[in-house]
């Protein structure tokens, strides 16, 4: 859970290994002129994580509106270690996203920053704006939503359900696909390949 700013440019790597518990290695960053005004800066970002009933809890915190402008900056880089199958779910609007597992499911419904996830045994939904989704060797139920980037994916099987694939003004482009699959875009190119359609709810539908 994070409560950003979108003047911090920042990332979070998501690793599932084969240790019992869970844990988060972070960098916390400025950049300015001022020593004193760097550390000032760095002090204002926070990085909490907690347990809870459900698992573990991470919280980020910065400054919004920021205390800093024009060439100045603040920012985190973070990594967090997880055990294999969990299921993650991520709010964290200002962040790029990668997720690599085994995962047992990946939520970042509400993001505005690349999202790139692989390796999911169970349902992945992921929404941003303007930047790319990339995601690769899932099993399960997906729902991906761009717009103005590119949406990749390949290894797709949707054994259950349906996964649905939108898009407004860049490109979808599947690679190896089975199951019942619903894709949308408009004023973009979609483009499938090793396609194994299945179930009755098949739909492609492109506008421009």
């Amino acid at each position: 859970v994070c409560h950003w700013t979108s003047s911090c440019s920042s990332s979070i790597t998501i690793r599932a290994t084969e240790a019992s518990g869970a844990s988060a290695v972070y960098v916390k960053r400025a950049a300015t002129d001022s020593r004193s005004r760097a550390i000032d800066y760095i002090d204002l970002i926070a990085v909490d994580f907690d347990r809870v009933a459900e698992g573990a809890r991470l919280q980020l915190r910065a400054p919004n509106p920021a205390l800093w402008s024009g060439a100045e900056s603040g920012s985190v880089t973070l990594e967090i270690r997880v055990p294999p199958d969990v299921a993650v779910d991520i709010e964290a609007t200002y962040f790029d996203l990668i997720a690599e597992g085994p995962f047992g499911g990946v939520a970042a419904p509400s993001s505005l920053g690349r999202l790139e996830v692989a390796d999911v045994n169970g349902p992945v939904n992921l929404m941003t704006a303007n930047r790319q989704i990339v995601l690769r060797k899932i099993i399960g139920e997906v729902s991906a939503q761009t717009s103005n980037s590119t949406l990749t994916a390949a290894d797709i099987r949707t054994p259950l359900g349906q996964s649905q694939f939108r898009n407004d003004g860049g490109e979808i482009r599947i690679d190896g696909f089975s199951g019942e699959i619903s894709v949308r875009n408009d004023f973009g190119r979609i483009e499938i390949t090793d396609f194994l359609p299945t179930g009755r709810r098949n739909v492609i539908r492109c506008q421009s």
